[in-house]
Parts: structure tokens; C-alpha cells; sequence
């Protein structure tokens, strides 16, 4: 089951303190910081009622970055990809600040058949 905060996070743009704008009807609606989501929720249920298989439609099978939901800066973003990629791989954190391992981020990708060649 998908969280009401991302459900919000997918549909609705804050364009200002306390008010949120629906990317699919562009209707303005009130929701105060730290009440919860369940008034813009309620909303998605009332006028868009298939607001969950479109959701989950366009996230089947994809896996989205935290830059998509617009909240997140450039440099947390790569310093979050910097972190998942040293922790995945059970490396030491001082290999993201090696030479070599900053200089394969630039290389095209591959897979382990090609290098076996």
C-alpha cells in the first residue's frame, strides 16, 4: 500500500504556504503543514477516482529518484547515489574520494560479458 505523503508527493505541487495545486485537475486545496494528507487524499478519491491505478501505473516496474519529487538538490541527490552505490557493495567510504572510482563515473556503461572478453 502506497503512503498518503507520496500519493500527495506524486499529485499535488505546494505552490504556497498551506495550499497544494492537483497536477491533474489544477484545483487548489488547503492542507496545514503536520495535519497529515488525508484531506488532499480524500480529495484525489472524491474527483479522480482511478487516482491509484494511474499512480501505480506510472510506477510499475520503474524506480524513481528522490530529484523527481522536486525536493531534493542536485548535490544531495548525487551524494545519495554516491552512499548507495559504496553501501550495496559493502566498500569503505573512502573509496567514493579515490581518483579511479570518481573517474569510472564517467565511463559508458557495460556488463560483466563484455569485460569477460
Amino acid at each position: 500500500m502506497v503512503a498518503n505523503r507520496e500519493l500527495c508527493a506524486f499529485f499535488f505541487q505546494p505552490p504556497g504556504e498551506a495550499l497544494h495545486r492537483c497536477k491533474i485537475g489544477g484545483a487548489d486545496r488547503k492542507q496545514l503543514p503536520g495535519t497529515g494528507y488525508s484531506n488532499l487524499v480524500s480529495y484525489l478519491a472524491s474527483r479522480h477516482e482511478d487516482f491509484r491505478a494511474e499512480y501505480d501505473t506510472h510506477h510499475r516496474g520503474t524506480e524513481r529518484s528522490l530529484q523527481d519529487f522536486g525536493f531534493v538538490s542536485e548535490e544531495t541527490f548525487h551524494r545519495y547515489h554516491w552512499l548507495r552505490w559504496v553501501v550495496e557493495r559493502s566498500m569503505p567510504l573512502s573509496e567514493v574520494g579515490d581518483e579511479r572510482t570518481r573517474a569510472m563515473d564517467k565511463w559508458r556503461p557495460t556488463n560483466s560479458k563484455a569485460v569477460k572478453k
